[in-house]
């Protein structure tokens, strides 16, 4: 995670790298607009400069490109990810890490300059919450500020699960007490350019993993900026070729199609 700030605006959020030098975060936060935005991740000491590759307003998100040697030198590129299940009591915890204005701290005991600290917030999400608004709700675990104005700097906080990330922190419910809504990935990667975009920075075009049911699948390697990453045959699904045939058969037999059905689709029985 890493702070994004618009000095001319007076604005300040969260941002998520997904890549050396490529910022994620909601676009109420970088207000591009012709200024420039500056961002900075946890091991620099000062801002750095960050170009506007992509923007929607209508989703607020925007994709910030910054230098590589500044901005998260030496991190891989994330897994992007989507919730498939809905089972109450399986439900994986969720989590987003950023810098709310409740976490704003005295640089020292009796100074006057303040810093923003972190905080990670936990929670769950039910899938099906987002299938009419485009937004997933995250029911908050723990401690959570007194005045919802103190959510403010959370904004633009990438949503993880297990490890894989499957959200964009947008803004906090104000009809219901615990609740942050996140905008799903998937909203994202279905929206003109991003995919592109993303693919001319990394070399690589992002693909959704169901995140929720990912300890009980094999891991895929890491994603890394090389192309040796694409020679790994476990790095990204490739479709198959060459048996059309055979999947169309093995289809009419699942369906039941007439009662010959496992004839057909397997042959004659053997003699």
């Amino acid at each position: 995670m890493l702070t994004v700030s618009n000095q001319h605006k007076g604005s300040y959020g969260t941002g998520c790298l997904i890549a050396p030098g490529l910022v994620l975060t909601a676009h109420h936060v970088a207000l591009p607009g012709g200024d420039s935005v500056a961002v900075r991740d946890t091991a620099s000491a000062g801002f750095t400069e960050a170009a506007v590759v992509w923007e929607s307003t209508e989703l607020d998100a925007v994709l910030l490109k910054a230098d590589r040697a500044l901005v998260g030198a030496g991190m891989g590129v994330v897994r992007w990810g989507e919730l498939v299940c809905d089972y109450p009591g399986r439900r994986p915890v969720c989590s987003m890490t950023g810098f709310p204005k409740a976490m704003r701290r005295r640089a020292a005991a009796r100074s006057e300059q303040y810093v923003d600290d972190l905080k990670t917030v936990e929670g769950t999400i039910a899938p099906h919450t987002g299938s009419r608004s485009k937004l997933y709700a995250l029911e908050v675990d723990g401690a959570v500020p007194t005045d919802v104005k103190n959510w403010q700097g959370l904004s633009g906080a990438g949503v993880f699960c297990n490890g894989v990330l499957i959200g964009l922190a947008r803004l906090v419910d104000r009809q219901w007490d615990r609740i942050l809504m996140v905008l799903p990935l998937s909203h994202l990667l279905a929206a003109d350019g991003f995919t592109a975009a993303v693919a001319a920075h990394t070399g690589m075009s992002p693909r959704l993993q169901p995140a929720d049911l990912r300890p009980l699948m094999d891991t895929s390697p890491d994603p890394t900026l090389s192309s040796t990453y694409l020679l790994d045959p476990h790095s990204q699904v490739t479709e198959l070729t060459g048996v059309s045939e055979l999947v169309q058969r093995i289809e009419q037999w699942c369906k039941g199609m007439g009662p010959s059905c496992r004839q057909q689709a397997w042959g004659p029985p053997a003699r």
